[in-house]
């Protein structure tokens, strides 16, 4: 009897292994918007870019199963905070966001931000925005540092948020705005073989994380 015992308890703690490394793998939901050439889907809908390259190179070594959730900008800083998805790359960080993100301590890549323009235009420096209509990225550092502008230099900025930075541009091109702010990454590779221009207004270098809800996925901000 006692034999019996010892084998029925054995049994019931046996566990397959296939069931134990399915345990083991951490499902994270990845915010991804659009904003080449650091993050974007491909068009069978996998993660890539920069910094969703490295995301996917991480997971892999990790055992992580990713799975993309395709949101604009804003609307992914609100699904983030929601609790929606777990992990966002791609986030500079601010003092508004610090009350609901929470990232690693080394930056994943450096970044900064420009204006651009169409062809010709004579926009030379931030006094020449006076009066313009300028696309900023809804939610974005851009908009942000640009609010701060107009009101600490008291220059009329008329700035036109956008869903994307892509859209940005196209309302440039379209002369529905008169420039775009935009990070160099996204602007250098838009512009190269279209009617616009770099603009030499530069600011607002910026540090990029990985972002998650406040407090959650320790273990990942560790890797």
């Amino acid at each position: 009897m006692r034999r019996v015992l010892t084998f029925l308890i054995g049994l019931s703690l046996y566990v397959p292994a296939s069931d134990v490394f399915a345990d083991s793998v951490k499902h994270l939901k990845v915010g991804v918007y659009d904003n080449p050439p650091k993050l974007m889907l491909t068009e069978e809908g996998n993660i890539s870019g920069i910094l969703g390259d490295l995301l996917v190179q991480i997971s892999q070594q990790q055992d992580w199963q990713l799975t993309p959730v395709r949101c604009r900008f804003a609307d992914c800083l609100a699904l983030l905070e929601a609790g929606h998805i777990d992990i966002l790359p791609d986030v500079a960080m601010t003092p508004s966001r610090k009350q609901f993100i929470s990232t690693h301590s080394e930056p994943a890549l450096l970044s900064w931000s420009k204006i651009y323009t169409r062809s010709g235009a004579n926009i030379r420096d931030i006094f020449d925005l006076e009066n313009k209509r300028i696309a900023v990225v809804e939610d974005s550092v851009q908009q942000s540092y640009l609010t701060d502008i107009a009101t600490g230099f008291d220059t009329p900025l008329i700035l036109v948020p956008v869903e994307s930075f892509e859209k940005g541009f196209e309302q440039v091109l379209n002369a529905e705005v008169d420039a775009v702010a935009s990070n160099q990454f996204f602007g250098d590779n838009y512009v190269m073989d279209k009617a616009l221009d770099s603009t030499p207004i530069v600011f607002m270098p910026t540090e990029l994380y990985y972002a998650v809800p406040k407090g959650q996925h320790r273990d990942v901000l560790r890797v």
